[in-house]
């Protein structure tokens, strides 16, 4: 290789790096997003296991929403993990409002539905 030709031969092969990692960086931020979602799985879970722990009877299974402070077994999750009665969080998310509970944004599209009934 001539000496003129160093600085495009090095170009070419950082593009061709660049190139390489970057459906390495996209594959963590799909795999990073997936990982939310099975933790927040997972944490759901787990709450239903300790509800069926302590042998409450179906009927008294209930989650208090923190912001309207009633008992309630139609709950929601938000992205960032906490939970409300899904009346009060859609609105909330309705009104443009992020989560009450943190300064996260929220959507409705993100919300997930929580069946607190033990079977």
């Amino acid at each position: 290789m001539r000496a003129d030709g160093w600085g495009d031969e090095l170009a070419r092969q950082q593009q061709e790096e660049e190139n390489r990692e970057q459906p390495v960086a996209l594959e963590k931020v799909e795999e990073q997003a997936l990982m939310s979602r099975v933790e927040l799985d997972i944490a759901i879970l787990n709450l239903k296991k300790r509800l069926q722990r302590q042998s409450i009877p179906k009927a008294t299974v209930k989650q208090t929403c923190p912001v309207c402070l009633c008992p309630s077994s139609k709950m929601s999750v938000t992205k960032c993990g906490h939970v409300f009665c899904s009346s009060c969080i859609r609105q909330t998310f309705e009104k443009s409002q992020g989560c009450p509970s943190c300064p996260k944004p929220g959507h409705l599209d993100q919300l997930r539905k929580i069946n607190l009934h033990i079977h």
